[in-house]
């Protein structure tokens, strides 16, 4: 954790942030894939202003990892500090983890509607 620390201190992206940031890319694009094939679903339409707002708040956190990855730079220009790190993927985690729960409830919904024919 120091070394990282350092690393990052000294602009570097350690591999172990890389590890968590590909981690939280695979989950956010698992969840977008989810939750497209919930918006094409009539029995969900109640739902869909909220799928619609977490595919868009999922897509842009999509796009900030790629750019922490490639560019080594966190939206909004800011610096890749420890701080400001923890702090953007404390943002991706919490929204993954309440579009997690809508898209686990949408779930729910549509296998009660098959067991209910």
């Amino acid at each position: 954790m120091e070394a990282d620390t350092k690393a990052i201190a000294a602009g570097q992206m350690p591999e172990s942030l890389i590890k968590v940031l590909n981690k939280a890319k695979d989950a956010v694009n698992k969840l977008l894939k989810q939750g497209g094939s919930y918006v094409k679903e009539p029995k969900l339409q109640d739902k869909l202003p909220v799928m619609r707002e977490a595919y868009k708040v999922l897509s842009g956190h999509l796009a900030d990892i790629d750019s922490v990855l490639t560019l080594e730079e966190l939206p909004n220009g800011k610096t890749t500090a420890k701080n400001n790190l923890e702090e953007f993927m404390c943002e991706v985690a919490v929204s993954a983890e309440k579009y997690n729960g809508e898209m686990e409830s949408a779930r729910g919904f549509l296998n009660s509607k098959k067991t209910t024919k």
